[in-house]
């Protein structure tokens, strides 16, 4: 809770909120000069208020120092050692206290707000991978996802190697097989495939999407880059299309190696109707001249 979301006017603070703006101010550090400017700011009574404020977090302090003591004096017996450890710990308690009160630049939230929402994506790329690949080699497993904003570098590569010092004691000289799953994936995974529902197509996973135009009413098409399972733990992406067609609220969704294809496919499937095929007309008197000469 911070101190500057109370904006109730002329009001005199509960016992829940004292507690809480002084616990915040403890973390953040401030001076009773600050506290006053906030509270007047937000419209609060100023005299009460910051008294108030003040004791709670008097009484806060007085409690965590008398559990420093406490903590100390199951320890030791020396009532003069322990008045100097209680004295070097609560001036370190106060010191970590206004080392955190340093307040953040804008840049450094805002990046502190990126690298979260891409340690977000990163961990949905990996959830994906997991569900649609082998992994899991006795010697270890690991995931690295690097995001990009070149689409044409998503790619999906393992690298399998035999560890010779994973084992120990009767099964020392034995290799132990690690993989190790690299993903390039764009920044804009969760938007461009995620958000679309394509990130798992026919169990195989999405890197990449590029909406184009069909010529079919009703198919959207995709050119795409996926993962296929390969051999053992081999992963190969593969780069090709994905038609997708929502008949009646369901949704279908194929590959092909080309936009023909992924068509052909939903036609088998049933989901597309087949071409109507043209009735060839004979020409009777295109016949009849050929005859005559």
């Amino acid at each position: 809770m911070r101190i500057d979301t109370f904006k109730t006017p002329t009001r005199s603070l509960t016992i829940k909120q004292r507690f809480s703006m002084a616990y915040e101010i403890i973390k953040v550090g401030i001076s009773a000069a600050e506290i006053k400017r906030v509270l007047k700011r937000h419209g609060f009574v100023v005299s009460p208020n910051v008294q108030v404020i003040e004791s709670a977090i008097a009484m806060i302090k007085n409690g965590r120092h008398a559990r420093i003591r406490r903590r100390l004096e199951s320890r030791f017996d020396d009532k003069a050692l322990i008045q100097k450890l209680a004295q070097t710990q609560i001036a370190q308690q106060n010191v970590q206290g206004h080392q955190r009160a340093t307040p953040k630049t804008d840049d450094e939230i805002l990046k502190e707000r990126l690298a979260r929402l891409d340690a977000s994506k990163k961990q949905r790329i990996i959830k994906y991978a997991k569900d649609a690949l082998r992994y899991g080699a006795a010697g270890g497993t690991s995931f690295a996802v690097t995001l990009t904003t070149d689409q044409s570098d998503a790619s999906y590569q393992v690298v399998i190697y035999k560890n010779w010092n994973t084992y120990k004691g009767a099964y020392k000289g034995w290799a132990a097989k690690e993989d190790h799953h690299k993903i390039c994936a764009p920044a804009d995974w969760k938007t461009r495939v995620e958000s679309r529902g394509l990130a798992m197509v026919d169990g195989k996973l999405t890197l990449n999407l590029d909406p184009i135009g069909c010529d079919r009413v009703g198919v959207e098409m995709f050119r795409a880059c996926y993962v296929q399972q390969g051999r053992g733990y081999n992963a190969l992406s593969v780069k090709g299309f994905i038609a997708r067609v929502i008949p009646d609220g369901e949704t279908y969704a194929v590959h092909g190696d080309t936009e023909a294809q992924a068509i052909s496919k939903l036609r088998r499937q049933g989901v597309l109707p087949a071409p109507v095929k043209q009735k060839r007309v004979q020409d009777n008197n295109r016949i009849s001249v050929a005859i005559a000469a």
